[in-house]
């Protein structure tokens, strides 16, 4: 539900944006790639936390789980610094990266260098809520996310467009309302975890025992091989973005108006990979190991089937993206296309998230799964996309339609390491 009400915020933020022009929305979406990097770093880090807390829950050993929280917290602190210092001081050289269209460089390095200072919020926002999820405690997560996604829409709209005395300030604005948007989101975790579950809050014994060399030597070794993966992984979607700025400004401001509908078919299952994740650390920190490879394949049976009747719900209703694209008819066409094939790829995405991030990565697969995000993009996604993209120049559709060659070639390798049950381990107890 929560990741939901952040991809509904991102299709707002893309209604919103699409009003000023085609220049903005590319602009807009080709910054945010920057933050995609960093939160796939940060979401690294915690879901290292959010695997072992839920296994450490499982187990009643709360004195591990607070200090593994503490942990998650200085190491996502630490890796973020550096990031906004780049984010800050290189903003333009990041952007030109991605294209030579000049007004395009000008106004996504304004909003990257507007929202990178957000980001340390979101440093501390991912370990606060893997701490909830993996004590169940799912709601207030959830009603804190709405409450962000409310007072970014209002955010969004008074300093895009101007309100009350206030300048109306484009792309800039909406730089300004997400980062506000960030930071109440933070305030508000902090205060209901120390107000609601103040038995979740870690103490200065935790903190320094965050820092003895044998757990926090094994939390880094669990963390930074699925970081650098992560910032890998992350730095091919901007190699994506880079070959569809190529392919020219209107293809690239497709994409990224699109890409919110993307999220939001996604989402669902996104919390569904995460809530599987918890069951299973759960039930595999109890050592019902048999049940958890039962568990398992029942997730990877359905979550497809799910995914099908929602693509072709999505696909019924496509048309609404009319709305959407008021002002951009020139490129509606090719919208509705790459929608509908998106859509559809859904199916594939799913079985992908469910099994790497649901099921290998509960009994702490970490390595293979690694291998399988990355084989697919960079061996399979990204030549097949220059190739299409840049060497054929073919249409858009086409090109997005070839790229799901890459969840294909995960989705096979998923599947036949799910049924190996190499991944069932109780790792409480190691």
């Amino acid at each position: 539900m929560q990741t939901m009400l952040f991809s509904v915020l991102g299709l707002v933020d893309a209604a919103m944006v699409a009003h000023l022009g085609s220049v903005q929305i590319a602009a807009v979406g080709l910054a945010s790639k920057i933050f995609l990097i960093t939160f796939l770093l940060l979401s690294a880090l915690s879901s290292i936390f959010s695997i072992n807390g839920a296994q450490y829950f499982g187990a009643q050993d709360m004195d591990k789980f607070k200090r593994c929280l503490c942990q998650a917290l200085i190491c996502c602190s630490v890796m973020v610094l550096p990031i906004i210092i780049f984010c800050a001081t290189s903003a333009e050289e990041i952007m030109g990266l991605a294209s030579t269209d000049a007004q395009l460089i000008e106004l996504s390095s304004a909003f990257l260098l507007v929202t990178c200072f957000s980001y340390f919020s979101t440093a501390l926002v991912l370990p606060v809520e893997a701490a909830l999820h993996s004590a169940g405690e799912a709601k207030w997560p959830t009603w804190i996310g709405l409450a962000t996604v409310l007072s970014n829409i209002v955010l969004n709209f008074v300093f895009i467009y101007g309100f009350a005395g206030l300048p109306a300030m484009g792309v800039t604005g909406s730089a300004l309302g997400t980062s506000c948007a960030r930071v109440i989101q933070l305030a508000l975790l902090l205060l209901v975890l120390f107000k609601k579950y103040p038995q979740l809050v870690p103490g200065r014994r935790h903190l320094a025992a965050a820092f003895e060399a044998a757990s926090f030597g094994a939390f880094l070794k669990q963390g930074i091989p699925l970081a650098i993966h992560n910032g890998i992984w992350g730095a091919g979607f901007f190699v994506y973005q880079s070959i569809y700025g190529r392919m020219g400004t209107d293809v690239l401001s497709v994409i990224n108006l699109l890409a919110p509908f993307d999220a939001m078919m996604m989402s669902a299952f996104v919390g569904l990979s995460t809530a599987t994740s918890i069951m299973l650390g759960h039930e595999l920190g109890a050592n019902n190991l048999d049940r958890a490879r039962g568990q398992s394949r029942a997730f990877l049976l359905l979550s497809p089937l799910v995914a099908l009747l929602a693509a072709l719900v999505t696909y019924a209703f496509s048309g609404q993206l009319v709305w959407l694209l008021n002002g951009m008819q020139q490129p509606l066409a090719a919208a509705q296309g790459v929608l509908t094939i998106m859509a559809f790829g859904l199916c594939l995405k799913v079985i992908n998230f469910v099994g790497i991030i649901g099921i290998l990565r509960s009994g702490g697969d970490i390595k293979y799964t690694m291998f399988i995000d990355q084989f697919g993009l960079w061996c399979v996604g990204i030549p097949v996309a220059w190739w299409a993209g840049i060497y054929m120049k073919l249409d858009v559709s086409f090109v997005i339609a070839l790229v799901l060659l890459e969840e294909l070639a995960k989705a096979f390798l998923t599947i036949q390491r799910v049924l190996r049950g190499v991944w069932v381990r109780n790792l409480a107890v190691q």
